[in-house]
């Protein structure tokens, strides 16, 4: 398959880049050796890591690091080492520099949600909401990156418990995890939702912070111009009593089909999807799919 804004081809070199929290620079080596097995060639710029506090180095040497594999012409797509925090510091600074930049894909997700969303604001370009480097210790995540990479996409099942609100809705895929698009929200790197599939995802947080973050999302006014809604995984029984009513509240807001099914998100499965591509999401009484176009 021809390489494209998504798909790459089997050898093909990915630049690892750190643009949110720090990770300890001896691992990156033994974590891209395993990363290896997906069939990629990995390249990291001259200066990868120099942690600053909180943050896997200063706004300034982490925006360099991204534009330096975004220029070289060996590179073909940005794996991030991890999230974190640390991504929204720096879209000021690429808000001007992602029309120059190349459309090479950049795959992560968490944090990583600020930079998909920002570029395909600004340009119309996606990425990957797919596994990091320092998840590539585990098999499943290595092989799934590997397969979807070289566009063996295959349609998500959602069972019966996991169907919401019944609907047929067909648009871009956008999303993310849940804090950081509640973040974007009233800022220039928040994409047009109108007519679009929104993914939600997120983990650690306690239920009355899901419920005032969903709640914000609610009020925005986002939810109404959907056609298609998805909750992931939010690292904890997500249909349990408490949080189903609040589920549910929103998918009668929203006026496209809604499912959930724990696919992506920060728990073992965290299938990769390509942000800002064309999906199409049906959902009936006995079950729904999401497919990807």
């Amino acid at each position: 398959m021809e390489e494209s804004g998504w798909f790459l081809k089997q050898g093909s070199t990915l630049g690892l880049f750190a643009p949110a929290s720090p990770y300890e620079p001896t691992a990156i080596n033994s974590f891209a050796k395993m990363a290896e097995e997906t069939g990629f060639k990995f390249k990291r710029p001259f200066i990868l890591c120099r942690p600053k506090g909180y943050l896997a180095g200063t706004d300034q040497e982490r925006q360099n690091c991204l534009s330096i594999l975004m220029a070289d012409p060996e590179i073909h797509g940005l794996l991030a080492i991890r999230g974190g925090y640390g991504c929204m510091r720096l879209l000021q600074k690429l808000e001007k520099l992602w029309v120059f930049y190349p459309p090479k894909p950049i795959i992560g997700y968490s944090d990583i949600t600020a930079l998909h969303l920002a570029r395909l604001a600004a340009t119309g370009t996606g990425g990957w909401h797919a596994p990091m480097l320092i998840n590539m210790d585990l098999p499943g995540h290595r092989q799934r990156l590997a397969e979807i990479l070289a566009g063996d996409l295959k349609p998500w099942k959602f069972v019966k418990k996991g169907c919401l609100k019944n609907g047929h809705g067909r648009g871009k895929l956008i999303g993310g995890n849940l804090s950081v698009i509640v973040s974007l929200l009233a800022t220039p790197y928040w994409p047009d939702p109108t007519g679009t599939i929104l993914l939600l995802e997120d983990t650690g947080e306690n239920l009355y912070r899901l419920d005032r973050l969903l709640t914000s999302l609610r009020l925005s006014g986002v939810l109404e111009k959907l056609v298609g809604l998805i909750f992931g995984d939010f690292g904890r029984k997500i249909l349990d009593k408490q949080l189903k009513p609040i589920l549910r509240e929103l998918a009668e807001v929203c006026p496209g089909p809604v499912a959930w099914g724990p696919y992506f998100g920060h728990g073992l499965e965290n299938r990769p999807w390509p942000v800002g591509s064309p999906g199409q999401l049906t959902v009936t009484s006995a079950g729904g799919t999401l497919e990807f176009l």
